[in-house]
């Protein structure tokens, strides 16, 4: 948690810097979208000329969005001066702005929000500087709890639980550590815990990612894209046995179908992506990229099957992502649609929309974006070397400045 992150909340800011809020004006007729910039409090920890990241990940119908902010921060260390760290998780609203929300933990460098539901109740990770982790619901009231009490199966590595999920009926999905029935260890147990307080077990090994109302979980164990409930057990999106692959399942909406995507891998490097949607039979459909695009990811969907993601081409085998060269996109069937063409024009010259991380059934959708030739900035970072096995202070490392914003369908 960076110095200054306190509970706080930016009421009305006229600067809730409209990311050019445009008036339409006559080259502006065939918009779909307004645009409003998702905008958190300055942060005096963040050193000026660095890289800075305004993170939003998922919105509710109200449009209540949450995500995390994220920058380059002091450390007083003199072999490792500057460096990533101290996300501040956030909720944020139009017309009423952001509310930092609190730490479980003085001791804690970073936390995350990763969902919210119609309460305005959010979920997310919570990093421990011991490299424990836990998983706080934080309400819309204000405070914050544990949503689950970790168990701390492999007293090594001490407990770890990470919160991505919750729904309108207040259950809640999280990945947490678990014994199993000879007294092993397991590794990022799905865990959904009902309001009621009982805890259901599901798929081991993997990431959680959403929770629907219908109490079903998707998500990722090993390297199958999964769906889950304690009723139905576990349906099997996507596997490859030959682990050349994988699959992972972002979204669901109380349809049962869900967004998400596969990853096929040459060697160390990913050799391409594939936005997929699986209906609620679990019949795959793979979405298209934007012509000259290599590679698609789907985020999110709505209950309209509104799928959104983004459209990528990669510059080469092997290279870093670059969101440059990434743009948001939705879906019209298979057929990807650029959201940067559905927008102010004013704005898109400004602003190239990268990724689209949520949409709810209003058709609200929540964007990142980078500002068209703004150069790389520093991110240096404590990085490994796999040769020496040893850490090193990588202070060569740049980074693309992201920002978030907020498309209000126009009619």
């Amino acid at each position: 948690m960076r110095l200054n992150s306190i509970p706080l909340t930016v009421v009305a800011l006229a600067v809730t810097a409209t990311a050019p809020s445009v008036q339409a004006g006559h080259d502006d007729d065939h918009e779909k979208y307004s645009v409003v910039e998702i905008v958190t409090p300055t942060d005096s920890a963040c050193l000026t000329g660095f890289w800075h990241s305004t993170t939003a990940r998922r919105m509710n119908e109200r449009g209540e969005v949450v995500g995390d902010d994220i920058c380059v921060i002091a450390t007083g260390d003199d072999t490792a001066p500057a460096v990533i760290g101290g996300s501040d998780a956030f909720r944020w609203k139009r017309g009423l702005g952001a509310t930092m929300l609190p730490s479980l933990s003085a001791d804690s460098p970073d936390t995350f929000a990763r969902d919210i539901n119609e309460s305005g109740t959010a979920i997310g990770w919570e990093f421990r500087s011991d490299g424990t982790g836990v998983a706080p619901l934080w309400p819309r009231a204000g405070g914050v709890s544990l949503a689950i009490e970790p168990q701390p199966c492999d007293a090594s590595f001490g407990a770890f639980s990470m919160g991505d999920g919750v729904n309108d009926r207040g259950d809640v999905l999280v990945a947490d550590d678990r014994l199993d029935a000879t007294g092993s260890c397991e590794f990022a147990v799905w865990v959904l815990k009902l309001a009621s307080g009982e805890e259901l077990i599901g798929p081991a090994n993997g990431v959680v990612r959403q929770l629907n109302n219908n109490r079903v979980a998707v998500g990722q164990s090993a390297n199958r894209a999964m769906r889950w409930s304690p009723t139905t057990g576990e349906t099997v999106l996507y596997e490859d046995p030959t682990f050349q692959s994988n699959g992972i399942a972002w979204s669901i909406n109380d349809r049962n179908q869900v967004a998400g995507h596969i990853t096929h891998f040459d060697g160390a490097c990913i050799a391409g992506q594939t936005a997929m949607f699986w209906a609620a039979n679990a019949q795959p459909t793979a979405l298209n990229p934007l012509r000259g695009d290599t590679h698609t990811w789907a985020y999110a969907i709505n209950n309209r099957s509104e799928v959104v993601g983004y459209s990528y081409r990669l510059a080469s085998v092997c290279a870093d992502f670059d969101p440059v060269l990434s743009r948001a996109v939705i879906w019209e069937g298979r057929r990807a649609v650029d959201l940067n063409t559905l927008v102010p024009k004013r704005f898109a010259r400004e602003f190239q929309l990268s990724y689209a991380s949520a949409i709810n059934d209003r058709g609200q959708i929540v964007a990142r974006a980078v500002r068209r030739g703004e150069p790389r900035s520093p991110c240096p970072f404590i990085d490994f070397d796999f040769e020496t096995g040893q850490n090193f202070y990588n202070d060569s490392a740049t980074c693309q400045n992201e920002y978030s914003f907020l498309l209000t369908p126009k009619h």
